[in-house]
């Protein structure tokens, strides 16, 4: 193989032309300081704006990491906390709550190989969609139930006119 002699300011390097690339070394994640090392790995720490650039990245991948923590944690505790109603709500056994408890990890999981950014905005307008308009018919219904129905949910008590 041919030697290239490469020069470039402050360093001389001696690599061999037409060689193929070292392999990369695995890369073993296992708490969140080895994320940080990963994305500081290729900025020079002697220049005080690519640090502040790497603290920026940092910065935002585990802010990135927190949220969907705190999003799964906040959905799994809400269904946890309802789980008891609707168990007895609906007559649920043993399986199917734990089939309903799952559904929303399986949903999470599906959601993260096949969707995106794009699959997330379609889902979200529909969903806020489907808000709206259940947010108008509610507001028909109680039109349509009359004043004093209205002044009771409100007030929390059934006020009779004798």
């Amino acid at each position: 193989m041919a030697q290239l002699f490469v020069r470039s300011p402050g360093k001389a390097v001696l690599a061999d032309v037409g060689a193929p690339p070292a392999p990369k070394p695995p890369v073993v994640i296992r708490s969140a300081a080895d994320v940080s090392d990963i994305v500081d790995a290729g900025i020079d720490h002697s220049d005080p704006v690519a640090q502040r650039r790497a603290r920026r990245k940092t910065l935002l991948v585990m802010t990135i990491a927190l949220g969907g923590v705190f999003v799964d944690a906040y959905d799994f505790t809400s269904l946890g906390i309802g789980t008891i109603q609707l168990r007895h709500e609906f007559h649920l056994s043993a399986a199917a709550v734990g089939l309903l408890s799952a559904s929303m990890a399986f949903s999470a999981m599906f959601g993260a190989l096949f969707g995106g950014y794009q699959m997330s905005r379609f889902f979200h307008f529909w969903l806020t969609v489907g808000y709206v308009l259940f947010f108008l018919v509610h507001v028909e219904q109680v039109i349509l139930a009359g004043w004093n129905n209205f002044r009771s949910m409100v007030i929390g008590v059934e006020v009779a006119n004798d």
